[in-house]
């Protein structure tokens, strides 16, 4: 999800006279199309893209009609697209730093796997304390990968420390 796909295709004036497209309308969901209203003279073109946003995994129909000044007006055309979810798993789903002495720093890991059949996009992972660091705060990763996302501990004060880190609701804790 979050990811979309465009499709672009011409429409063009074979006609003698002005054809004024006064429409475009889409059935079904996840789709749009621009531009939505033109002109064109005689032989005149214009490109139109349908953009393609899933938000859900499910197989998305509808049709796009054209409505226009000319004799075949409103012409349609079918559309299809289907929407693949991206499964995150999160291994380990805590890391575990020990004592560290203040001064000191640790780097530890945890992976995150695609499971899924959509591009996973990490965006903005976050710690609320300072005294962690993360290597990457935003990543995609394709279906079937893993990437290593590094978190570094660095303790500024002798004391127990409990920290979440998400990403869009999806939680790892860290302590130490």
């Amino acid at each position: 999800m979050g990811e979309q796909a465009e499709q672009a295709f011409s429409v063009q004036n074979t006609g003698f006279a002005n054809l004024v497209v006064s429409g475009l309308t889409l059935t079904g969901d996840g789709y749009t199309a621009a531009p939505d209203t033109f002109s064109l003279t005689r032989a005149q073109s214009q490109q139109v893209t349908v953009t393609f946003i899933p938000q859900r995994d499910s197989v998305y129909m509808g049709e796009l009609i054209i409505t226009h000044n000319g004799t075949s007006s409103p012409d349609t055309i079918g559309l299809s697209g289907t929407g693949l979810v991206p499964e995150p798993v999160y291994s380990p789903d805590a890391l575990q730093y020990g004592n560290v002495q203040v001064g000191q720093q640790v780097d530890l890991g945890f992976q995150v796997q695609n499971t899924g059949e959509g591009v996973l996009n990490v965006a903005d992972i976050s710690a609320t304390s300072s005294d962690f660091t993360i290597s990457s705060k935003i990543l995609q990763v394709d279906p079937g990968q893993d990437t290593t996302i590094t978190v570094t501990f660095a303790s500024s004060e002798f004391r127990s420390y409990s920290e979440h880190l998400t990403s869009c609701g999806a939680k790892v804790t860290v302590t130490s």
